[in-house]
């Protein structure tokens, strides 16, 4: 009969679609609330379709079904499609249950996640995280001859008391740590040395534990040295040639950062600025400075003795130990290699000059690291409290780390 729907036990033996809608003892089922969680879902999350509303699961504590349909709700899901719904307690299962798409088979409810092809090239490898918070690699085809990457829905954030980032994909560069899985650095010589990480990094763990969903290892230059696409060999990335996909000058590359700030501020609610850090500093210097200028105060010395004289320390070990193991030396990005470390340095931080290379942070002394480091610290201090006022607001610092210019394949080295 039209408009009828059958309230019936969940127990499914062949697969089905279902929708769960997460409701609270004081919400009415009627047509519009319905309507609006629908409607939420159809805008925002990718992995909905009409097609999960065959059936739909009720979650909620002491619900009645029948109790709570008002009724011009049926006619309305019958017209949807909708053939049964059924009412699930929390209590019956042993997991929080956010609202979403699923799959129901006898009485278990499988999470669903959409593919998308990576045209781009841009995962080593996609991921899957499990409920209990193990992380599973997948090796999946897409329609194509290129990979498929699995997304979760983000209806997660609908949930009663959701986690901070719920509902929010993420992907790493494989310099992060991921338990179960090779820490390459973009680098087959690196990760063919080392063995699966033992944990996952606390950075990655701390955004996970707030509910983001970890859905690849992304690519990255090898040994975390900038190189262009032509040069990258060991996990090239597609090449792109299309003029379309390239900045036309300085007035173009600002716009395009404005734009991408205010799509950002739109995504996540939340109010925009730009301002310039150099401009700040010098208008609020901190007193550590003595009113040297940012830019002199963090200049390339501070760089090779701080984070690069760090770096060096893991690539000189990572070197030494492959040519101890395979007894022949490692692949090192092209044009310098290992070379690019090489060099000498002064004794006093303070005399370098402002354009110091980076290739003498093998010769850093302990000394001269701890400074470079306080002088990171202090403006690690001062952008959280003058800047970012970290006391008074949560804070996202979008940070452009050099001038953009286009790299056209067809130009050495692109």
């Amino acid at each position: 009969m039209a408009g009828e729907i059958k309230f019936q036990d969940y127990t499914v033996h062949e697969k089905t679609l279902v929708f769960v809608l997460c409701v609270e003892t004081t919400t009415v089922l009627n047509q519009y609330w319905i309507k609006s969680a629908i409607d939420h879902a159809t805008e925002h999350d990718d992995v909905f379709s009409f097609a999960f509303l065959s059936g739909i699961i009720i979650y909620g504590k002491d619900i009645v079904v029948k109790n709570y349909l008002t009724g011009d709700t049926g006619p309305f899901l019958s017209s949807l499609g909708t053939a049964w719904i059924v009412p699930l307690d929390p209590n019956e299962v042993d997991i929080k249950l956010p609202p979403g798409p699923y799959v129901l088979q006898k009485d278990r409810l499988w999470k669903v996640a959409r593919l998308y092809d990576d045209t781009a090239e841009a995962f080593t490898v996609g991921l899957h995280t499990l409920s209990h918070g193990i992380i599973l690699p997948l090796q999946l085809q897409g329609m194509g001859q290129k990979p498929a990457i699995a997304v979760p829905s983000r209806l997660a954030n609908r949930a009663e008391n959701p986690l901070p980032l719920a509902g929010f994909r993420i992907t790493v560069k494989e310099i992060f740590s991921v338990q179960g899985l090779k820490t390459g650095l973009g680098s087959r010589a690196y990760a063919e040395l080392y063995p699966t990480a033992s944990k996952t990094a606390p950075a990655i763990h701390k955004l996970i534990e707030a509910g983001a969903d970890l859905i690849g290892i992304s690519k990255m230059c090898s040994m975390v040295l900038k190189a262009p696409p032509t040069q990258c060999i060991d996990h090239p990335p597609v090449l792109l040639s299309s003029p379309e996909h390239f900045t036309p000058g300085k007035t173009g590359r600002e716009e395009i950062f404005r734009e991408l700030i205010k799509d950002l501020g739109q995504f996540l609610g939340a109010q925009t600025e730009i301002n310039s850090v150099i401009d700040l500093w010098e208008k609020a210097p901190p007193s550590e400075a003595r009113g040297v200028p940012l830019t002199e105060y963090l200049n390339g010395k501070v760089a090779t003795c701080g984070y690069i004289y760090t770096f060096w320390q893991k690539i000189s070990a990572f070197y030494n130990e492959y040519i101890s193991k395979f007894g022949k030396t490692p692949f090192m990005p092209p044009p310098k290699g290992i070379h690019l470390w090489y060099g000498q340095i002064p004794t006093v931080v303070e005399t370098l000059p402002s354009a110091f290379s980076r290739d003498r942070a093998r010769n850093v002394s302990l000394a001269q690291h701890e400074k470079a480091l306080a002088r990171l610290g202090v403006y690690k201090d001062w952008l959280l409290t003058t800047y970012l006022r970290r006391e008074r607001r949560n804070a996202i610092l979008v940070l452009p780390l050099e001038e953009i210019v286009p790299l056209h394949r067809d130009e050495w080295p692109g």
